[in-house]
């Protein structure tokens, strides 16, 4: 049977069609991109802040029963904490 251009048999349960043109075979997914994602890094910019804040907490620690010093300690906490969060969620992503 004709049909436009295909031909098309049934031969044994088995299906076999010709067109004209070029035949294109797809072998799954195409490869996985190289390189760090958005996640990496943002995870790594908020390392290098979280370490960047730290020292700089270091060095502007008076030892004085002063709000800075408290202050600086408070944020720091919270820059951790979003950093230990941010962490858990990369390391999800990957298992």
């Amino acid at each position: 049977m004709s049909n436009g251009g295909q031909n098309n048999s049934v031969n044994n349960g088995d299906l076999y069609a010709t067109q004209s043109g070029d035949i294109h075979v797809n072998h799954g997914a195409p490869p996985a991109r190289r390189g760090p994602r958005t996640d990496t890094k943002v995870l790594f910019g908020t390392l290098l802040a979280d370490a960047g804040y730290f020292l700089y907490g270091v060095k502007a620690y008076t030892g004085n029963n002063t709000t800075a010093d408290m202050w600086r300690s408070c944020t720091f906490l919270l820059l951790f904490l979003v950093t230990c969060a941010l962490l858990g969620r990369w390391v999800r992503r990957r298992i």
